[in-house]
């Protein structure tokens, strides 16, 4: 996939599923003085009848490539995915979906 930022770079961005975690790296045309950090928190899992769902939100920590320091964080967006596979391990909220039906 490949965007533009607001100063009219273009990035490309590279996913892939490692052994645990989805991996993934984002390439710039040249050099930028940000790197960023994409992290998961707040992450529950989800059962609705027979389906389950992963909820978390999906934060970005930006970096001073000079220092290294963080000089942000911020909330991109909130995700509620279906999964395909019976999570274990972890604890599972059931969700009554005719109490709270989804919306579009």
């Amino acid at each position: 996939m490949q965007f533009r930022d607001d100063t009219d770079q273009t990035f490309q961005l590279r996913v892939g599923v490692g052994e645990r975690y989805l991996e993934g790296e984002i390439l710039a045309e040249r050099p930028t003085s940000t790197s960023y950090r994409v992290f998961a928190r707040g992450e529950r899992f989800l059962r609705a009848g027979t389906e389950h769902f992963r909820r978390n939100q999906i934060w970005r920590t930006a970096i001073d490539r000079r220092t290294g320091s963080p000089v942000g964080e911020e909330l991109i967006r909130e995700n509620v995915a279906l999964v395909k596979y019976i999570p274990t391990d972890v604890d599972i909220v059931e969700v009554d979906l005719s109490q709270h039906p989804p919306t579009t």
